[in-house]
């Protein structure tokens, strides 16, 4: 099984640091890695790390993920294709965890854990914690993609104007009647936002994201279900002790700041016409 990665980048100031870490996987010797496509952008003055392995694909003007997908789609002909983002660290087994379910020809995308490096004993580090565990718990009942993706090599291009590529990949697949395994032993690390101001930005812009799938091509990503939200907060209390009051306003905070999250979302996308397809960079 040969594989390439896309890794399009803005500024991410530990992009060598990624890079290298994709060049030590540890892989078996019927898994091989082709290429590294990094698509880099806003990287006037950066010396990326030399190998024969990485392909840059600069772009002297940002024009969004999608089209930055694009550009690396079109040269790529290996079987699988991993894409992740590029402030994203994996461990030496992420990749051969994440390409393993492939031997089964009715898997055609699989998506990783992303774990976060925030101090949970913090807010902010509490509510990217709590959120994204939640996201393990659904995920677990149904695959919701995240910060990394292997999928075959079956598109040609993804849509210009879209926010949720990994959802759109999700609604591909599908559509095409395959399957979707999620891997949580794939994991993968990266920081989330530094304040409850930017925690709740991002969380506005994902869901955004999710709205525009669901509206152009009718698939609705795991999370967007009420009820699986509500199962994993039950499960939440089942898996962990939560005996303090401070554990309890901040579990109740996000919460609350996940569903106003939402109904600005749909304010801003239904009545704004608000549509990120070029993320505001949020401070980590």
């Amino acid at each position: 099984m040969e594989f390439s990665v896309i890794v399009p980048a803005y500024r991410e100031e530990n992009i060598n640091k990624v890079l290298g870490l994709l060049l030590k996987q540890n892989l078996p010797h019927n898994i091989k890695l082709n290429k590294i496509f990094l698509v880099a952008a806003g990287y006037e003055k950066c010396h990326f790390i030399k190998s024969k392995k990485i392909v840059i694909i600069k772009e002297k003007i940002r024009k969004g993920k999608p089209t930055a997908i694009n550009a690396a789609l079109e040269r790529i002909e290996t079987e699988i294709i991993v894409l992740q983002s590029g402030d994203v660290l994996t461990d030496k087994n992420t990749i051969r965890k994440l390409l393993e379910p492939f031997k089964d020809v009715s898997i055609a995308m699989t998506t990783g854990r992303p774990i976060p490096l925030n101090d949970k004993k913090k807010i902010v580090g509490f509510l990217v914690h709590f959120i994204w565990l939640l996201h393990h718990l659904v995920s677990l009942q149904m695959p919701k993609a995240g910060e990394i993706v292997a999928f075959r090599n079956i598109l040609e291009k993804i849509p210009r104007r879209l926010v949720a590529d990994e959802s759109y990949l999700e609604c591909i697949v599908h559509k095409s009647k395959k399957k979707i395994k999620y891997v949580p032993s794939a994991v993968v690390f990266n920081r989330g936002p530094k304040n409850v101001s930017y925690f709740f930005k991002q969380r506005v812009r994902v869901y955004i994201g999710h709205l525009h799938i669901k509206e152009k091509f009718n698939y609705s990503v795991s999370t967007m279900n009420i009820f699986r939200i509500f199962k994993a907060v039950m499960k939440y209390f089942e898996i962990k002790s939560v005996s303090n009051i401070k554990e309890v306003f901040w579990i109740a905070l996000a919460l609350e700041l996940e569903i106003f999250a939402r109904m600005t979302a749909c304010l801003q996308y239904y009545f704004l016409n608000r549509l990120p397809y070029k993320w505001e960079k949020i401070e980590t």
